[in-house]
């Protein structure tokens, strides 16, 4: 796009110049790449956190998605692109102009052993020594800790007040089903609250709630009214109906308790920084070097927060199963990945239960659940028939079962609508470029991505009659949403979404679907509509993008302009055939039936498998 072209470029050039979207060197699969990195990263979790739980759960499990978060996601996402362009350019100079980018050091290391040179642009910074530089970041982060749940403790006596009313309403409630939820924020746990609550009142089955993550009063959204009750999470009509049991594997509620908590802590945290200390700043992680000096904040957050929360959710969860039996339970989490969510979910296995770990998104890439998103639980529970196929070679003794929807999705048969001639052809982009991308170590380093999908859009719709719909993610930046809408020139406007029922409303009054990869093309599924899928070299084609029909799928606008106009050719002739890459595709995702799986058969039907036993990997 000539808009986002360089200045430079407008003149006669002295040589030959070929520009390229940076991820276009990345290889067609990545996760099996980072299969030594991901040994020596579990035994450098294992050395640095020994001994610093009160229990012998496995600490490479426990803090693998925190230390990803915090400190390691980037220099693996970086690894696949070094050896990419390191394929191509290995014999070549190289000059790197980003002195921040994790797989320069990468990089260097293959174009140097192949003969090539590669040249950096270098800061030149002055070092406290090591040994100090860990100390001072410690010290301060644990003081910051310490303060922090301080507060937190003052803030939750309302939590506790209102957990122990509840329990003495309903002391030997045996819920048939339990879920995990973040009291203080009910988005993030809607996708289980929709799916297991429906089916537990479809059921006639009753319902327990652990509040795991937080147990902070309030709403951490803005737009929830918390003024029933100090958790907005459980206000939802599908909670209240069926909830008998109430109980919490997160916090203390006893300040002796927390005072010798945080005292013991503060021997494990010294322990986990002077091992820091001594150890080089420089990790090596099989293919993946490190320089921790850049990532200090991060880790010695993770040796601070991060381990005083997973040891607050032991003693929180040795307290719960002091109270409770779990022996024979199935608990629901919306996400069990992080250090203190994972505690829990490792210790009620132990205990007897099974724990579903009910996958928020669908569509995501295999890297995300090999680094930031790994989980533990007994089960991972995913959208997908596919997703099941492509992650089930990393995920160790975990089960993987797919096909299981958790969202209100239509009950229309996904068949054919009837075309009118007197209304333009109604069209719905949906997209997520511009949502900050943790694991590429960009804030927003897709951006470019949502300019070329609205590019090809227009270019494709430019001599139809139609309407244009677009409904970017609810997290999208919307300042880079309003300048997306300010650029757009196409012969009909560009409406924003504004539907208060939400992305099944919009779906509902579509057409055809022009979408970038996420979760919405799971849901666009179950509707009649064409579905238009963006395919841009981010993401891994020979296991994500090869499930969409070549039919369906575009890089740019010439390839959408083609494919969409077939399409409204075979709507106008009433051709059956239209919309018959869809119905592949659901088939595909659903298996044989093209339907979602009913999640109650999987509560309640399957046999309970036999967990008690070792949360090490291989046991």
């Amino acid at each position: 796009m000539q808009r986002h072209q360089p200045a430079w470029l407008a003149g006669p050039l002295p040589v030959p110049v070929t520009l390229t979207e940076l991820d276009a060197y990345l290889p067609c699969e990545r996760t099996p790449m980072l299969a030594d990195a991901e040994d020596a990263f579990r035994a450098w979790l294992d050395k640095t956190f020994e001994g610093s739980l009160k229990s012998d759960l496995a600490t490479d499990r426990v803090f693998w998605a925190s230390a990803m978060r915090r400190v390691f996601a980037p220099w693996f996402y970086a690894l696949p692109l070094a050896r990419g362009i390191a394929h191509h350019h290995e014999s070549d100079e190289i000059v790197c102009l980003d002195s921040t980018w994790p797989g320069a050091s990468t990089l260097e290391s293959l174009v140097d052993v192949a003969g090539g040179r590669f040249r950096g642009r270098r800061r030149a910074r002055l070092h406290p020594p090591w040994v100090l530089h860990v100390g001072a970041h410690t010290g301060a982060n644990l003081l910051a800790a310490f303060a922090v749940r301080s507060l937190e403790f003052l803030r939750e006596a309302r939590s506790r007040r209102h957990l122990a009313s509840r329990q003495a309403e309903q002391p030997e409630a045996t819920p048939d089903v339990w879920i995990g939820l973040i009291g203080e924020w009910p988005r993030t746990c809607r996708h289980i609250v929709e799916s297991v609550g429906s089916a537990v009142r479809e059921h006639d089955r009753t319902l327990g709630v652990l509040l795991h993550g937080s147990f902070s009063p309030g709403s951490a959204q803005v737009d929830v009214d918390a003024s029933r009750g100090p958790f907005p999470a459980l206000d939802h009509p599908l909670v209240q109906d069926r909830l008998v049991a109430l109980e919490q594997c997160v916090a203390i509620e006893r300040a002796p308790e927390l005072v010798r908590h945080l005292s013991e802590t503060t021997i494990a945290t010294m322990r986990v920084g002077w091992r820091l200390a001594r150890s080089s700043p420089r990790l090596s992680l099989g293919p993946i070097a490190v320089d921790l000096r850049r990532e200090l904040r991060g880790l010695s957050r993770l040796a601070t927060f991060d381990l005083m929360r997973a040891r607050e959710a032991e003693v929180a969860t040795t307290a719960l199963l002091r109270r409770r039996d779990f022996r024979g339970s199935r608990i629901v989490w919306p996400h069990a990945s992080v250090a203190n969510v994972v505690v829990p979910d490792l210790m009620l296995q132990r205990a007897g239960g099974e724990t579903l770990d009910l996958v928020h998104g669908a569509l995501a890439e295999p890297m995300d659940f090999v680094t930031h998103a790994r989980t533990h639980s007994s089960s991972s529970v995913w959208w997908t028939e596919s997703e099941v196929g492509y992650v089930r070679p990393y995920i160790g003794r975990q089960r993987a079962v797919g096909g299981y929807v958790p969202r209100a999705l239509s009950r229309c048969s996904p068949q054919s609508r009837t075309t009118s001639s007197n209304r333009p052809l109604r069209v719905l982009v949906v997209s997520n470029y511009a949502t900050p991308t943790l694991a590429l170590a960009g804030a927003f380093s897709r951006e470019c991505y949502q300019d070329a999908l609205l590019d090809a859009v227009r270019e494709a719709t430019s001599a139809l009659p139609v309407v244009v719909r677009w409904r970017p993610h609810p997290y999208d930046d919307r300042s880079r949403v309003d300048l997306s809408l300010r650029g757009w020139s196409g012969t009909a406007p560009l409406e924003l979404s504004s539907n208060p029922d939400g992305l099944q409303a919009e779906l509902g009054w579509a057409d055809a679907v022009v979408a970038s990869v996420s979760s919405s093309i799971v849901e666009a599924l179950l509707h009649p509509v064409a579905l238009f899928v963006h395919d841009i070299p981010l993401h891994e084609r020979d296991v994500l993008m090869s499930m969409f029909d070549v039919r369906r799928r575009f890089s740019n606008a010439a390839e959408l302009t083609t494919r969409f106009a077939a399409f409204v050719a075979a709507r106008e002739a009433r051709d059956s055939r239209q919309l018959e890459p869809e119905q592949f595709l659901r088939r595909a995702v659903f298996g044989e039936t093209g339907r979602p799986r009913d999640l109650a058969t999987l509560l309640w039907d399957e046999p309970r498998p036999n967990l008690l036993g070792s949360d090490r990997p291989g046991a």
